[in-house]
């Protein structure tokens, strides 16, 4: 006769407690004694229960999934926050439903209900950069359905956003470039409504006033969307007299279609013109010269935005306040901006 496996119910009636009450014993959740859970436990362990995993979606109202939406995989910043939240996910017993916006509102919203009726538990999300309507969001968070922000700080929703310190990472690079004796120093500017672009461009503007140079605007390039427009406006930017000594770029990028065009140029670079990044991308460090450019720590905003979604969703009879967790940027010097290198 084939041996009936044990059951959650099973070990209720052997202990005379609830279903529940076990569930959550051997789930480790608050409010259940130390000696009921180690009884649970040690019962469990005799008669060598293994957890039914629907069972225990049903019973506990989840489905132990969640929803990561990002605006691009392509780029190496985005799937290294990928691997932070999956390992984090993994290990908490969760599977992820990944959805890429593309950078658009529209494409974005449609993954949201797509979530949302896939009964996700919680939402990690960096918003696409034409997002101005949080909307799709807030009306999860009204359903019970918590969703930490990452990357891209999101004020409009009551939510938890993990971030890096963009203002101070860019305000290193731009005095390193005054101090490599540069003072004609150039931004390309990131999109409008995502906050790494506005934090960037106050790090910069902080670097000039506090070493007595005053902010030009037309020393300002709106953000540059595609490659062509990019070397177009790059060129014009490095044709005008005086013509900047640096450029500061919103990202590795923007920073590769500088060197690309000042190389087109004849410009020596850093001699002529210093180039700073931001992200360390990959290709930075094999570029020619190296670009120099601010390290992002993107596993680690992954991993602390999936830790943070798991432990609200495991503690959610506690009223959760909105974090913003700030993590550290690091200046990566190498020769597209250090004269002491280049010589």
């Amino acid at each position: 006769m084939e041996h009936q496996q044990t059951t959650l119910k099973d070990l209720a009636i052997e202990l005379n407690l609830s279903v529940s009450t076990v569930s959550r014993a051997l789930s480790g959740k608050h409010r259940i004694s130390e000696k009921t859970r180690n009884a649970v436990i040690a019962l469990a362990r005799k008669l060598n229960y293994q957890p039914n995993r629907l069972a225990l979606n049903l019973l506990n109202n989840r489905t132990y999934t969640l929803g990561v939406v990002i605006p691009e995989i392509a780029f190496h910043f985005f799937s290294s926050t990928l691997s932070g939240i999956e390992e984090v996910a993994i290990a908490a017993g969760y599977n992820i439903i990944i959805c890429k916006s593309n950078d658009r509102y529209d494409r974005e919203r449609i993954m949201a209900d797509i979530l949302l009726n896939s009964k996700v538990d919680g939402l990690l999300v960096s918003h696409s950069q034409e997002t101005k309507n949080f909307e799709h969001f807030q009306l999860l968070t009204k359903l019970g359905i918590p969703i930490v922000f990452f990357d891209r700080q999101c004020k409009a929703v009551k939510a938890s956003n993990v971030i890096t310190d963009d203002l101070n990472g860019a305000f290193l690079a731009v005095e390193h470039l005054i101090e490599q004796g540069c003072s004609h120093i150039a931004h390309l500017a990131g999109p409008e409504n995502i906050s790494p672009s506005g934090q960037r461009l106050m790090g910069y503007v902080k670097a000039l006033k506090k070493h007595g140079i005053p902010a030009n605007h037309r020393l300002i390039t709106p953000y540059l969307p595609n490659q062509s427009v990019a070397r177009e406006e790059i060129y014009r930017l490095l044709s005008t007299s005086p013509r900047p000594d640096a450029v500061f770029a919103f990202n590795d990028y923007l920073a590769f279609e500088a060197m690309e065009v000042a190389k087109s140029m004849k410009l020596n670079i850093p001699e002529d013109v210093a180039l700073v990044g931001f992200g360390d991308e990959p290709v930075a460090s094999h570029a020619e010269p190296k670009l120099t450019t601010v390290a992002q720590p993107a596993f680690q905003i992954g991993h602390t935005a999936a830790e943070e979604l798991i432990w609200q969703l495991d503690n959610k009879e506690i009223q959760t306040v909105p974090k913003n967790k700030v993590l550290k940027t690091k200046l990566v010097v190498r020769g597209s901006s250090s004269r002491t290198m280049a010589n």
